[in-house]
């Protein structure tokens, strides 16, 4: 794995997993990179912490953190054969299932160290989308699933009467 292709700037790598056995379906793993040991890139696969990625290409983008009204995250995959989407057809689009964005640096995979940092963040599946050779899928928190925000009431003094401004007045 010497020859880890390492395009990114920052020198991590980001792997894709998609939990689809609550849908009949497999675990998928995916890796935005490639080791370049098989004769096409897209037929190799990238073996760290014990599983086995598939080289795929994807893109991640409207991950901003903090604020509101924030765009959804998304991840884009190329799919231009629409295996994978016709996968998703079948487990029925596969809306809540568990998605994991892992990111690792690129000398810890190169020295496949167990005990390396792998940053995980955690979503579920909303939307696939086919848009030409790629496939979008929109993803959300577990909080947002449902496009409602938690509390979903407004809590006022009844809820907590020894709260409010009575304390200021000692």
């Amino acid at each position: 794995m010497a020859e880890l292709n390492t395009l990114t700037q920052e020198r991590y790598i980001q792997f894709l997993s998609i939990d689809m056995t609550a849908f009949g379906g497999q675990m998928l793993r995916f890796v935005d990179t490639s080791t370049y040991a098989t004769d096409l890139p897209e037929t190799g696969h990238v073996t760290f912490r014990g599983f086995t990625w598939l080289v795929f290409a994807f893109q991640t983008g409207g991950l901003a953190r903090g604020g509101e009204n924030l765009v959804r995250p998304a991840v884009q995959v190329m799919d231009a054969t629409g295996e994978l989407y016709a996968q998703l057809r079948v487990m029925r689009f596969g809306a809540g299932a568990p998605v994991t964005l892992y990111r690792a640096f690129a000398e810890d995979v190169i020295a496949n160290e167990p005990s390396s940092p792998f940053f995980p963040e955690r979503y579920v599946l909303a939307v696939p989308k086919k848009q030409g050779p790629r496939l979008e899928l929109e993803l959300a928190t577990h909080l947002d699933f449902a496009q409602r925000k938690f509390p979903g009431y407004m809590m006022t003094r009844d809820d907590f009467p020894g709260l409010g401004s009575a304390l200021l007045r000692g």
